[in-house]
């Protein structure tokens, strides 16, 4: 499974932590939307403030490869 996490603060990296722990490959998004390469994600994470919100849908339309076969969760 590939997991693919747009927010690397407190929650985001614990999250991708406990992910990695049990043998799922994570990738984290840059801070930086032109920086942004495409994923093939099976779950994207949104761990992001929600004042952040737009800039995170904003990297998720640049990143993710299938968005119709991923599954986006905002925790």
């Amino acid at each position: 499974m590939n997991v693919y996490i747009v927010g690397k603060g407190a929650v985001g990296t614990y999250l991708g932590d406990l992910l990695r722990a049990a043998g799922v490959d994570v990738a984290y998004a840059p801070r930086a939307v032109d920086e942004v390469r495409p994923y093939d994600a099976d779950v994207a994470i949104v761990a992001t403030k929600s004042y952040d919100t737009d800039g995170a849908i904003e990297t998720l339309r640049a990143a993710i490869a299938y968005p119709q076969k991923c599954v986006f969760v905002s925790p």
